[in-house]
């Protein structure tokens, strides 16, 4: 089982990458603990995504969420 930080050293990249493709949902891991866990690797995961990789499967990323709506200022005049 691989940490974060190992599976990023391995795969020369930072572990903001490594999150990032956990939230989209492209890499999978076990999350063992209470709470939110900690996140491990197995070396079937990690084959796993590169294996969709290699055949050029590209998942579709998710959509990016439109920015919220601003309520006007009850107390500032732009007069």
């Amino acid at each position: 089982m691989l940490t974060v930080a190992e599976v990023a050293e391995r795969w020369k990249c930072s572990p903001a990458l490594i999150y990032a493709l956990l939230n989209a949902g492209q890499l999978h891991c076990y999350r063992l603990g209470l709470g939110r866990g900690a996140i491990r690797f197995s070396e079937q995961h990690l084959a796993d995504y590169l294996q969709t990789k290699e055949n050029g499967h590209q998942e579709s990323s998710a959509p990016i969420p439109a920015p919220a709506r601003v309520k006007p200022l009850k107390n500032l005049s732009l007069d």
